[in-house]
């Protein structure tokens, strides 16, 4: 292309020319770099929300695996207690476990049983939420004749070889003719699962009475 002459016609001349390229950069910018430029961005933007969403699903993973740890843990923990401390049935019948455990504590004691009952199952207290208990209460009415000693090393034998059980009803009366020795009754209650308990004895199931006879003992 050739240049006028004129040096005004010259400028105008540049001018446009400066101006048509001034366009086709804006052009290629506009629509060859831009749409890269925003493809790349959008591209960036859409990685980082991908980094997010790996980070938080590793997180929650790891999260999962814990937790799932700590209740196999939890459980594994309940289930060496429970086998270790829960009262189970023998033959049917929780009666003669708890016998047992009673007949051992008062072993080698002055402790001289009068009568071993068995008592209605005892339901855990209310709680706000709708999950039921996994165990109930199973009592045994303990009834004998003790001096102070005696009585205070059985309980302690009692609590110390099963510290889920509680002991309640405690009452000591004196005997007139035998000072230091007194009547003392007091009901062991033994935690045991509660589906187990639900089809062996109703609440409102007579007590049975042990094999020592309690005539004559009232306090």
């Amino acid at each position: 292309m050739k240049l006028p002459t004129n040096s005004r016609e010259r400028a105008q001349a540049l001018t446009l020319l400066g101006l048509g390229a001034l366009a086709v950069l804006y052009a290629v910018v506009q629509l060859g770099i831009m749409p890269v430029l925003r493809s790349n961005r959008e591209a960036r933007v859409l990685l980082q929300n991908l980094r997010e969403k790996t980070r938080k699903a590793r997180i929650e993973l790891a999260t999962q695996h814990e937790t799932r740890m700590q209740h196999d843990q939890i459980t594994a923990e309940i289930e060496a207690l429970s086998e270790q401390f829960v009262l189970k049935p023998v033959l049917g019948s929780y009666d003669l476990g708890a016998r047992e455990m009673i007949e051992n504590a008062v072993k080698d004691t002055g402790f001289q049983v009068a009568s071993l009952v068995e008592t209605s199952f005892q339901e855990m207290p209310p709680k706000k939420t709708q999950t039921p208990y996994a165990f109930r209460g199973y009592g045994m009415q303990v009834r004998g004749t003790a001096s102070y000693h005696d009585l205070i090393l059985v309980l302690r034998r009692i609590e110390t070889r099963n510290p889920f059980l509680t002991i309640t009803e405690l009452t000591i009366s004196p005997q007139a003719e035998d000072p230091e020795r007194h009547r003392v009754a007091f009901q062991v209650v033994w935690p045991v699962r509660a589906e187990a308990a639900a089809v062996r004895l109703p609440p409102a199931a007579a007590p049975v009475t042990s094999r020592a006879a309690n005539d004559g003992f009232a306090l």
